[in-house]
Parts: C-alpha cells; sequence; structure tokens
C-alpha cells in the first residue's frame, strides 16, 4: 500500500519486463469500474531503473518474438531438435532476482516514508510583516495512559505562546473559539515538553513574527513521543504581504558615521506610556525618548549606499499588531569635513570625477549664503577627466552644522554626485566688547568704534558682521597706513535696538583671515 486511496499490483511475467499497476479506489468510471494504469516498474523507480541499467541490454519484444517463430519453423523444416536460446531466459531471471534483493532491500525505508507521510501535514500561512500571526496544532493521546510528548522547531521566529493573556488576546484578534487551558506550557523556545493524560486532546498555541520580508518555505515543527518516535509533524509556509506604511522619511549622513535621528509622535496616540516601537533591522536601536519622540540610531556604510528600515510602533501589551509602520531610507554620502572659526571665510577643494559621457553640470549648496559652490555657473565635465571643485564657508554663527551640496546634470537634470559637508565653527578670540545702551526708536542708530593698524605698512581691510540685518557699515573696507588708527563707523537696525543683542564685528584682511574681533552689547534704555 503506497497511500490511503491507492493499492500497487505487481504483475510478473517471464517474458516482459514487471509492471508496477496502480488503483486510484476514488476514482471510478461511469460504470462503476477502477480503472487500472499499468506503467512499466522502471518508470515508477528510478534507483531501479539504474541499476538494471547496469545489465546487458535485451532486446525488444518484436525481435524476440520474431527469433522465436524464425527457430520454431526452422525445428519443423528439420529432422533434428534445434535447441532454443536460453540467453534471453536467465538474463530475465537474473533481473527478477537482482528486483526481489531491491525490493527486501528499500522495504524499511519505503515503509517508513509511507507513516511519516501519513503524519506530515502542510499549510499555508499568510503574515503581515511586523504583526503576529497565531496558530494552533491539536495534539491527541491515543493511549489510555498518560503519555509524555516533545515539540521540537528549528525557526527562532516561531515561540510557544505562554502568557494566558496573550492566548486570549491573540483568540480575541482571530476570532478562535477552540478550547483554551491555563498554563499548558511552562517555555515558549524549543524544546518544549508536554505530559497528556489518556485519551486527553489539547491545542497547543504557536505565533509566528517574521524578522524577514522574504517568504519562508519549510518552517517544520516534530511532536515526538518518549521513545522519540514521531507522532505529528507540521510543515509551514508563510508568505510575507507587503506592509502598509503610514510614514516615509528620508535623511542623508556622512559615509561610514550614524545616523541619529527623533521622529514626533502621531497626535492621534493619547497615552504615549503605552506606546512601544521595534525596528526590522537588528543593527538599529530605536526607543521612545524623554521628550515623547521615536529616536533611533542606524549604523551607515560606504558612500552611494542606501540603508532601508521599518519602525514599527505598537499601542497594545503584546505587540500583535502595528498602529502606524514608518519606512526610513538613509543615503550615504561622501564626508567632507571643514573646520574654522566664526568671520573667517576657508576654501576647500574637491575632486569631481567625469563620467562615462560629456555633461554640462553645475553645483548648488542648501545654504549658498554661508556655503559657495565655486565655478558658481554651469561648466563642461569632461568624461574620464578629474574637475576641481572649490567650497567657499564663511560661518556668521558657532556650532556644528551640515550642509549639502549637489552636482546636477542640467540637460537631464539628474544628480551626478552628493557631498555631505560636515562643519564645525568655533568663536574667535574678542579682543574688546562694548556695551552700547540706546533708546527705543524708529530710525537707525549710529556708532563708532576705533580700529588701529598693527602692521609696519599700510594695509587694507574688509569689516563684516556676524549678522548683517542688524548692522549696516558705512564702508565695508578700509585703508589704514601703518601704526594709524581709523574709525569703524556703523549703524543698529531699529529691529537691534528694540530688543537685547549680541553683534560681532569682525576685521580682516583682503584674504578673509580674521585679524580682529570687536563684540557689542545693545541694551534698551
Amino acid at each position: 500500500t503506497c497511500c490511503n486511496r491507492c493499492v500497487t499490483l505487481t504483475v510478473t511475467d517471464t517474458n516482459d519486463l514487471d509492471t508496477s499497476v496502480i488503483i486510484d479506489l476514488n476514482k471510478p468510471t461511469d460504470n462503476g469500474e477502477l480503472v487500472i494504469k499499468p506503467r512499466p516498474l522502471i518508470d515508477v523507480d528510478k534507483n531501479l531503473a539504474v541499476l538494471l541499467s547496469s545489465q546487458p541490454v535485451i532486446k525488444n519484444i518484436k525481435n524476440r518474438k520474431a527469433e522465436r517463430m524464425e527457430m520454431v519453423r526452422k525445428q519443423l523444416d528439420s529432422t533434428r531438435p534445434i535447441p532454443l536460446i536460453d540467453d534471453v531466459k536467465r538474463t530475465r531471471e537474473n533481473q527478477l532476482k537482482m528486483i526481489d534483493n531491491y525490493r527486501r532491500k528499500i522495504q524499511n525505508d519505503v515503509i517508513r516514508e509511507a507513516l511519516i507521510s501519513n503524519i506530515t501535514h502542510h499549510h499555508c500561512l499568510y503574515n503581515e510583516f511586523g504583526s503576529v500571526s497565531y496558530f494552533e496544532v491539536v495534539l491527541s493521546n491515543k493511549s489510555s495512559d498518560s503519555e509524555a510528548f516533545k515539540i521540537t522547531w528549528d525557526n527562532t521566529d516561531i515561540r510557544l505562546v505562554v502568557n494566558n493573556s496573550e492566548i486570549r488576546k491573540l483568540k480575541n484578534v482571530y476570532n478562535l473559539t477552540t478550547p483554551f487551558e491555563e498554563d499548558l506550557l511552562s517555555s515558549p523556545s524549543s524544546p518544549a515538553d508536554l505530559i497528556l493524560e489518556g485519551r486527553e486532546q489539547v491545542y497547543i498555541p504557536f505565533a509566528y513574527t517574521s524578522t524577514t520580508t522574504k517568504d519562508t518555505i519549510d518552517n517544520r515543527i516534530d511532536i515526538t513521543d518518549k521513545k522519540n518516535c514521531p507522532v505529528n509533524i507540521i510543515r509551514l509556509k508563510f508568505k510575507q504581504r507587503p506592509p502598509i506604511l503610514t510614514g516615509r522619511y528620508k535623511y542623508y549622513e556622512g559615509e561610514n558615521s550614524f545616523c541619529k535621528r527623533s521622529i514626533a509622535i502621531p497626535n492621534t496616540i493619547r497615552d504615549a506610556s503605552l506606546l512601544k516601537v521595534r525596528c526590522s533591522d537588528p543593527d538599529v536601536i530605536c526607543n521612545i525618548s524623554s521628550t515623547n519622540e521615536v529616536f533611533f540610531k542606524a549604523p551607515i556604510g560606504k558612500s552611494n549606499q542606501l540603508t532601508t528600515f521599518l519602525l514599527f510602533l505598537f499601542v497594545d501589551d503584546f505587540c500583535l499588531k502595528p498602529s502606524f509602520i514608518w519606512e526610513v531610507e538613509v543615503y550615504s554620502l561622501k564626508k567632507i569635513e571643514i573646520s574654522t572659526s566664526v568671520g573667517t571665510q576657508i576654501t576647500f577643494p574637491v575632486i569631481l570625477r567625469g563620467t562615462e559621457s560629456l555633461r554640462c553640470v553645475s553645483c548648488f549648496s542648501n545654504s549658498p549664503t554661508v556655503l559657495k559652490v565655486q565655478p558658481e555657473r554651469e561648466f563642461v565635465l569632461m568624461s574620464g577627466t578629474i574637475q576641481e571643485v572649490e567650497l567657499v564657508f564663511e560661518p556668521t554663527q558657532p556650532g556644528k552644522t551640515n550642509y549639502m551640496v549637489h552636482v546636477v546634470d542640467t540637460k537631464n537634470r539628474s544628480i551626478i554626485e552628493r557631498w555631505m559637508v560636515n562643519t564645525t565653527t568655533v568663536l574667535p578670540v574678542v579682543s574688546k566688547t562694548y556695551n552700547i545702551p540706546v533708546q527705543v526708536t524708529n530710525s537707525p542708530v549710529v556708532k563708532t568704534i576705533a580700529f588701529t593698524n598693527p602692521y609696519a605698512t599700510t594695509k587694507e581691510f574688509k569689516i563684516k558682521a556676524n549678522n548683517p540685518s542688524l548692522v549696516t557699515f558705512k564702508a565695508t573696507q578700509l585703508s589704514i597706513p601703518s601704526h594709524q588708527s581709523e574709525n569703524i563707523v556703523f549703524s543698529l537696525s531699529p529691529i537691534a535696538v528694540s530688543v537685547p543683542n549680541y553683534i560681532l564685528i569682525f576685521v580682516t584682511d583682503l584674504e578673509q583671515k580674521c585679524e580682529e574681533c570687536f563684540a557689542i552689547r545693545v541694551t534698551s534704555s
């Protein structure tokens, strides 16, 4: 017997090959008769076919019959009997012995495979990425005595549900009314032990949480008795459904660093204390910050690489189904480090490599007032060549700031190169501080401060402030003789007078190198 519905009959003939007859008991004909489809045994068992192919080749049936008839005619015409050639008969007998030995050898394996196939059950479950899929396995003790069973599985995404409250929640979510026994199992991981009384039947609760977006084909759950004999085998196939995104965020970060960001919690979540966050990438650290924001820290690889992961926000205690799913994309860019002081202009050269074809390109900065790119106009980037581009950085405020520079093909409007410019700016040494009390007025207030040329020759100086909208200079460039003094005349706007302000005035040379810095404290009287 090969299964519950089929019977295998073997028809043996000394003249022809063995034939395996498969009778399907579930497919009778219109007259109620069974349909028998005989097939050669070598077509049923490939290993046997390979074994028989190593023996001498037997002539086909037509040739053997023709030879037999010819032998009969010769015997009838001749006065002496002609002995029949029995090579075919001997070969046939050897093959039958070989077939019998082969059957005896594989008999135990065939029976074992048939029994295992009878207790193996195949199921396909559809799972949403980030959600928990719940299923139950029915286990019955056929014996009248108590029996110990062992449950094992390989996939770490599958676990036993041991929390009674979680089982009730899952049954409620999936509308299951099967019997429920509290404290059935103690350990959620494999292997798990279970003891059943005689004729007892239980529903073993399992949960599956996917950590990958790909389908998992073979997930096996084995249940064995105390003799380690298989009782039940479950083969599961999980098919992933694409997640429904509720938000999408894109960030840029320098190469070989960490992307640290915070995302505000949606207003629809009233109680942030119940909120839990998980990530699809185990290398990403995520949590709820003290300011009720979703914080994550993701490692970034080499330049021009894209790092994508999902953030799941749960509002239930067991994280069964996410209320919000955010997709985060982090683009890794080539990083450029620039350090300077406020009021000093610095030029940093960058190498731009040509592509496979000639292009007309332009460079753009996301903050052109602070970070400029030269050449400012469109230029031709030859294929396979190197072009030098200068970054001119002139900060007005201290601190650490990131800027973006894009190189764009002006014809097809595609981005050729991106640079992440990380700047660190410190305050210069303030040579003198002036406290200027002024009355609140609607007209500009004019003030003067003195500056002396410390050099032995006449020198040109440039004057500028960290906030040009508050300060206007009468002359932005002064020519001062050696060791002579000159007044710097400036006017304060009404906005600067109305509220207290701290203004820095820089005196630089023609190369934008800071020579001296004055601090102006404006207070209203």
